[in-house]
């Protein structure tokens, strides 16, 4: 099974409702659908979306972000 993850504001999907009663009116309603984990990027302080750098320091792993070279908390 691939695991999926819901992102506020990313893949709005819109679907259509019928009329539950006759005094419902149909509607229609946007929401968010899953995607792909493999498809989502890690953001660092800044909010810039970048690949991960991983460097061994010591005993420790520090995660460190390839664009702006900053360190991920």
């Amino acid at each position: 099974m691939k695991p999926f993850v819901t992102v506020e504001g990313i893949n709005i999907r819109t679907k259509h409702v019928k009329p539950a009663t006759r005094e419902k009116s149909g509607e229609i309603v946007q929401q968010e659908a899953p995607i792909n984990i493999s498809n989502v990027m890690v953001c660092d302080s800044e909010n810039v979306a970048s690949r991960i750098r991983v460097v061994k320091t010591g005993k420790a792993k520090e995660r460190f972000s390839k664009k702006t070279g900053k360190k991920i908390d």
